[in-house]
């Protein structure tokens, strides 16, 4: 285990309730990522699972400044903000997609991290299912408005709609460009390659335990895959 797993997986452990999530809160660097009871908004999710084209797709279409609640990907935040009647999307991957994504982002997290990240973050949330709206990678980055919709019929807001046919590439054109394919937010060849090659080492010992564990908690929200 690195020093990198280490840090990740004691931060994971204690934000995964609310009180914990504020105990790290000061020491994070967030500028306008973290919970506060003015926040409009929370939407969180797993790391590599359209955290970013969420923020960048949610307020490229509002016609107002909005505090939102983002990127700390940790289940305390989502708690805080559901015990604050803040409207909150959850997003969604399936496991090892998004586990394989993390690994090849950040040299040093291990298969075994990167699975135990999964868990703290989704299982705390499945008792307050109902609380939130839940995002699935799929919907975000095909019909992201049908998710922005759905927040404001549960939460009575009126939030702008984003179209993915008709915003997407402006969008797409805001991300930074990175020297390493590998790293990039956005889907390359490079990425999908690297996957292929990291698959079977989530399939071995630990990990396949793990797997299997994520792969359970991952039907619980999305029944409708099974």
């Amino acid at each position: 285990m690195t020093v990198k797993d280490i840090r990740m997986r004691i931060r994971s452990r204690i934000g995964v309730t609310y009180p914990g999530f504020r105990l790290l809160a000061p020491m994070m660097t967030l500028k306008n990522g973290k919970l506060t009871p003015d926040t409009d908004i929370c939407i969180e999710g797993y790391p590599r699972s359209a955290n970013s084209f969420s923020i960048r797709a949610f307020t490229s279409v509002q016609t107002r400044d909005l505090k939102i609640a983002h990127h700390t990907h940790l289940a305390g935040q989502v708690l805080g903000a559901i015990k604050m009647g803040i409207p909150t999307i959850v997003l969604i991957r399936k496991p090892l997609d998004a586990a394989l994504s993390l690994v090849l982002r950040e040299p040093g997290v291990g298969t075994v991290t990167a699975l135990s990240l999964y868990l703290d973050f989704y299982a705390p949330l499945i008792g307050v299912r109902d609380r939130f709206v839940l995002a699935p990678f799929e919907t975000v980055i095909s019909d992201y408005g049908a998710i922005i919709r759905e927040v404001n019929e549960k939460f009575d807001t009126d939030f702008d709609l984003y179209s993915n046919d008709r915003d997407d590439d402006v969008v797409f054109s805001s991300f930074p460009k990175f020297k390493s394919e590998l790293v990039s937010s956005l889907p390359t060849d490079a990425k999908q390659k690297a996957k292929q090659e990291l698959k079977e080492q989530f399939s071995a010992g630990k990990s396949g335990d793990l797997l299997d564990e994520v792969n359970t908690l991952y039907r619980q929200f999305m029944p409708s895959e099974d």
